[in-house]
């Protein structure tokens, strides 16, 4: 049955009020009436799968985005542990200064431990020294 719409709709027999001109009914053949339920049928199974494509679509639309999201914090936490590296090789620098700057560096005294030490806290604190 590969009837067009417009071959069936010029062959379907149209009753018309004559008094109003408004459409009382239309008058099918078993096999046009047949072909009309075959279309209802298809667009049917067509809006089902339109369905599952849209749900499909948005599944992977929420991946994305939490994927996105994902990515955000992980650029935000390898930023912050980058910023953590320079204050620590900033802070071991000033330390190091401290000790080969001052005097002997084989001779470590007391004073000279606690600036290192409180440079090194200072650092880890993130604080500026």
């Amino acid at each position: 049955m590969t009837q067009s719409l417009e071959k069936i709709m010029e062959e379907v027999e149209i009753n018309v009020d004559g008094l109003t001109d408004e459409i009382k009914s239309y008058e099918l053949t078993p096999e046009q009436y047949e072909w009309f339920l075959l279309q209802a049928s298809k667009v049917q199974e067509l809006e089902l799968d339109r369905n599952d494509w849209k749900d499909e679509a948005g599944k992977w639309n929420r991946r994305y985005h939490t994927s996105e999201e994902s990515h955000l914090e992980t650029m935000e936490f390898l930023d912050s542990t980058s910023n953590q590296y320079k204050r620590y090789k900033e802070g071991l620098e000033e330390i190091a200064k401290e000790i080969y700057l001052e005097g002997d560096p084989d001779l470590v005294t007391q004073n000279k431990l606690i600036r290192v030490i409180l440079k090194a806290r200072q650092s880890l604190r993130g604080e500026s020294t």
